[in-house]
């Protein structure tokens, strides 16, 4: 019974309490203040009895409130002048408020301000609520009303000299530069990461910014950077898609960081279930009937509540990963205990005011968010360069197997090339010697057909089977292959300058093999009357030249051809670079480039 004694006796000192006006020093109005809920009985501030003040409590953190709050402040100035003191309410997020000033009893409205009503009659632009006023000499007091129906209410307050005021906003503003700042380099780090490679961690991990830019923002008062009011309360919206966002993308994002939803998939699913039910909730509220009804408050509870299951289920997913040691997971695990404490610090126990902020709201939270912006970019940057080492290495795999493939191909036509050209010579030219031997000196003009016939088998027997082209017998093996082409209507001529022996074999069959290639082409299908063939033998490379005045085609219609799908394969097999131009009635010229100090296949 004492100790109930004792606390009534302390609760009716601190109301009547007086705050002296004449300290510079920054006075926290917490234990300063008497509270009254508003009543049917009375809606103005004169219509509250002084006895009714002794009812209120002292916190001025009211949770989901879902009733009109009252706060009286009494002030004694001891000075024989005015003082001049800014009342501070550094929490931004409050619907409406009501100053009032009493002096000898007699009340004056001194400013009305709050989210629904215009920003611009706030005494200095400001994150929060600066409120200028004039203390006379004697008793005077202080009254807020506060409305902020259905959502958190904090009404934390302070009493601060104009030097300390501009030092305040000067702090705040240069805290929250600094924090957006920071969030728009991560915004276009993570989103130019996401074009460029197209993976889920970068698009995760922007949402998840972008979500917690609309949270913190909208916390902060970034609102009214564009809108100076919103008799709407549109704010809430844009901060309960910011809550929901961050409790969608944070588990997804976490997720590709470290393998923590196969550790416990039944618990991620049942999690993604109930965070489903979050934008529903959210697509209700956005219409206006809505917000004036319990469905808000209870909306707003379900996210608050949810947002801290989520929190403890990825807090649970980490400390699964540490354990079984996962790639990332440690790093990941204090991270997030530093995200969550300032979160649960900072928004979800004050809103549900179980404790106090102070005269700096936020700044932890955001030079939190600051350190996690950093920390999740190391890890994204380590990330991103083993993502890019192993497509590296897949890229030179495939690169590799892609030229075995090639190599393949191309022995498997020179082995079916040489052996029709050993049949061709062996079984066709054979035989054809036989028939020439029995028919002798019979029949001069079979002969002669047969003659010519054994002539052409062997040309075609030789430009089947694979030429063994040595160091000095390249080019003279291409003049030779030059002067075959060269018919009564083409013309094939041959250069070569600096010119030495070409000690690759495989380079030389290869280059006999385009070259071939390109004059069957010329004898075929171009109607050339001139072919003109270049050899250059630099200090590490060898150019080639081919330049025909025939009839050219169109690049797009012979790009699937077995001609120049034999030159690119072999090309590629040689490391060449190859330039092809033609264009109808234009001829052809190709160039090609090969490094002959390469030892391939």
């Amino acid at each position: 019974m004492k100790v109930w004694l004792v606390w009534l006796i302390c609760c009716v000192t601190v109301s009547a309490q007086r705050i002296s006006v004449n300290s510079d020093e920054e006075i926290q109005l917490l234990n300063h203040n008497a509270q009254v809920v508003q009543t049917n009985t009375f809606t103005k501030v004169y219509e509250i009895a002084d006895s009714l003040w002794e009812k209120g409590s002292r916190s001025t953190h009211f949770g989901l409130t879902n009733e009109v709050q009252w706060i009286r402040f009494k002030f004694n100035n001891s000075d024989k002048s005015k003082v001049s003191k800014y009342i501070y309410l550094p929490y931004h997020h409050v619907h409406k408020i009501d100053v009032y000033q009493e002096v000898h009893h007699q009340y004056t409205s001194l400013l009305k301000t709050g989210t629904a009503r215009s920003s611009k009659v706030k005494a200095k632009m400001a994150r929060g609520y600066p409120v200028l006023l004039e203390f006379p000499e004697g008793e005077s007091s202080i009254v807020l009303r506060l409305e902020h129906l259905k959502l958190p209410l904090r009404a934390t307050s302070y009493l601060v000299s104009e030097k300390s005021m501009d030092t305040l906003i000067r702090k705040n503003q240069n805290t929250i530069w600094f924090w957006r700042g920071v969030f728009l380099l991560a915004l276009a780090f993570s989103l130019v990461l996401y074009l460029a490679t197209r993976l889920r961690l970068f698009l995760y991990y922007f949402l998840l910014n972008v979500g917690v830019s609309l949270f913190i923002g909208m916390e902060v008062g970034d609102f009214f950077m564009f809108f100076y009011e919103d008799p709407y309360n549109r704010i809430i919206d844009i901060k309960h898609l910011g809550n929901i966002l961050v409790i969608f993308f944070f588990p997804l994002f976490l997720n590709e960081l470290t393998p923590i939803k196969k550790l416990h998939p039944v618990l991620w699913k049942f999690m993604f279930m109930g965070l489903w039910i979050g934008p529903v909730l959210w697509c209700i509220c956005l219409l206006t009937p809505v917000k004036s009804t319990n469905f808000l408050l209870y909306t707003t509870y379900y996210l608050i509540f949810y947002t801290g299951i989520v929190f403890l289920l990825q807090l649970f997913f980490l400390l699964s990963a540490t354990l079984r040691k996962e790639k990332n997971s440690l790093s990941l695990l204090l991270l997030y205990l530093l995200y969550i404490a300032a979160v649960t610090i900072n928004v979800i126990f004050p809103n549900l005011g179980m404790i106090e902020d102070d005269v700096l709201v936020y700044n932890s939270l955001l030079y939190s968010s600051i350190i996690e912006i950093f920390t999740f970019l190391l890890i994204m940057g380590k990330e991103t360069l083993g993502i890019y080492k192993d497509r590296a290495i897949l890229l030179e795999k495939q690169k590799s197997y892609q030229k075995e493939i090639i190599k393949a191909v191309v022995e498997g036509q020179e082995a079916e090339r040489n052996k029709v050209g050993a049949e061709l010579h062996d079984m066709i030219g054979g035989n054809l010697a036989v028939i020439k031997h029995r028919i002798g000196n019979h029949n001069v003009l079979l002969g002669k057909l047969v003659d010519d016939t054994i002539d052409t088998v062997r040309l075609l027997s030789h430009g089947l089977i694979t030429p063994k082209v040595d160091a000095d017998q390249f080019a003279d093996e291409i003049k030779d292959l030059c002067r075959l082409a060269s018919t009564t209507t083409l013309t094939v001529q041959y250069y070569f300058h600096n010119w030495s022996a070409v000690k690759n074999k495989n380079i030389a069959t290869h280059l006999y093999r385009i070259v071939q290639e390109l004059l069957q082409n010329a004898l075929k299908h171009s109607n050339a009357t001139h072919v003109h063939i270049q050899f250059i033998k630099h200090e590490h490379t060898i150019s080639f030249t081919y330049e025909d005045n025939g009839i050219g085609f169109n690049k797009d219609k012979v790009t699937k051809g077995q001609g120049l799908l034999n030159i690119k394969n072999r090309v590629q097999l040689i490391d060449g670079r190859l330039t092809l131009d033609s264009s109808k009635n234009s001829g052809v010229f190709v160039t090609l480039e090969v490094p002959y100090t390469v030892n391939k296949l």
